[in-house]
């Protein structure tokens, strides 16, 4: 059941979206992506798959963690089908197939997979924050308070579960709680390996976007540019809509604009990350799916078992 309030905010921001978007020059949108300097948009796209390629041992990483080792063409095929289902669908469903793959596909126990997923979500939620933070004493001034908050907030998340795994059973589906049994594990260096390579992936997120401004010779500060990344992928959070549609593109619009950004080339910068991004994970999750002799169907038949 999707909460309320999420609809509503993502009808509330399709329809601005989709008022703005009217006002939009879209003859100017097109005659920059023609004329914007390749090189840079070739650097940018190529920072984009390096990141994608860190995603995937980042998952390894935090599965090696928790004594439960993948390789990097396990761990893609889970880290890719989770992307592409939160992608279409709910997050959850993207969350769940991970467990379901490493569990019934892996033989991992599902209390490590839970393990795993939290952890994950936990590292990258904290530094999106921490940039969200950043970001608004820079520009949202009224908003320092509330985003170093969440930051504490998440903060403390973090101790507690790699002190007290159990005690964040609440954030775990009830059927699944009977499962969450985590060891506590102290291997200091690998933690600081995992939370190192989770700043590196947002980087490059970040990096992608930096040099097709650079492309449409925009120069923007690349502080400016994580955070802005960081708020408008915090802002899915509040979309039912596949991908953070309206949600997430209404706040890369507004924050750029709000920096200087001409509306045109902040709609550009978006058409061309939506391009690329989703064109690299859907073709990526193919060629791994097919890799391993399985659909997306396959796997969410067996979510609903």
């Amino acid at each position: 059941m999707v909460p309320r309030y999420r609809l509503v905010v993502s009808v509330l921001f399709l329809g601005i979206l989709a008022f703005l978007l009217s006002k939009l020059d879209l003859g100017a949108v097109y005659d920059q992506i023609i004329k914007s300097n390749k090189p840079f948009l070739i650097l940018g796209v190529s920072i984009l798959i390096f990141g994608v390629l860190l995603k995937i041992a980042k998952f390894s990483l935090i599965s090696r963690y928790y004594s439960y080792p993948l390789s990097l063409k396990q761990a893609a095929l889970i880290e890719m089908v989770g992307i592409s289902l939160a992608t279409l669908t709910p997050g959850r469903v993207g969350e769940g197939s991970k467990i379901i793959l490493m569990n019934r596909k892996l033989g991992m126990p599902i209390s490590s997979s839970f393990s795993i997923i939290i952890l994950e979500r936990l590292l990258d939620i904290l530094i999106l924050s921490a940039g969200a933070f950043l970001l608004s004493s820079y520009i949202i001034e009224d908003m320092v308070s509330l985003t170093g908050l969440l930051f504490l907030f998440l903060v403390v998340c973090l101790f507690v579960f790699l002190r007290f795994p159990n005690a964040l059973g609440g954030i775990v589906p009830e059927k699944y709680r009977g499962h969450l049994a985590v060891e506590i594990k102290n291997d200091k260096f690998l933690f600081f390996l995992i939370g190192i390579t989770t700043l590196f992936v947002w980087t490059l997120e970040a990096g992608f976007q930096w040099f097709v401004l650079l492309s449409f010779n925009t120069h923007l500060s690349f502080y400016i540019v994580f955070g802005i990344v960081c708020v408008s992928t915090i802002a899915v959070f509040f979309s039912v809509m596949p991908a953070g549609i309206g949600t997430m593109d209404l706040s890369y619009l507004l924050l750029y604009t709000m920096v200087g950004v001409p509306m045109e080339v902040a709609a550009s910068v978006l058409l061309i990350y939506r391009f690329f991004s989703v064109l690299l994970l859907f073709s990526s999750t193919a060629l791994i799916l097919n890799y391993y002799q399985l659909s997306v169907g396959d796997i969410k038949r067996e979510m609903g078992e």
